[in-house]
């Protein structure tokens, strides 16, 4: 590659800098994109995850009632 014999005040050189920088960017942002889109499907499968751990939780835990509620009847009439 020859050696850019245009001085940094070119305007052309300047436009071509500023253009390689601008793509760079754009790669950039693309990518950042990419991780957002990930961490927010992630994030929905943790939520959906952690709102049916409630619902089985609630589940076990009217079960547990229950059958401390059965044990105290044992214990009251055995």
């Amino acid at each position: 590659m020859a050696k850019d014999d245009r001085g940094d005040l070119d305007l052309t050189k300047q436009i071509e800098i500023k253009d390689k920088e601008i793509e760079t960017l754009n790669s950039v942002v693309k990518n950042l994109h990419k991780i957002i889109d990930e961490k927010d499907s992630s994030l929905h499968n943790c939520k959906t995850i952690s709102k049916e751990h409630k619902k089985i939780n609630g589940k076990l835990q009217k079960e547990i009632d229950s059958l401390k509620q059965e044990q105290e009847d044992m214990l009251k009439y055995p």
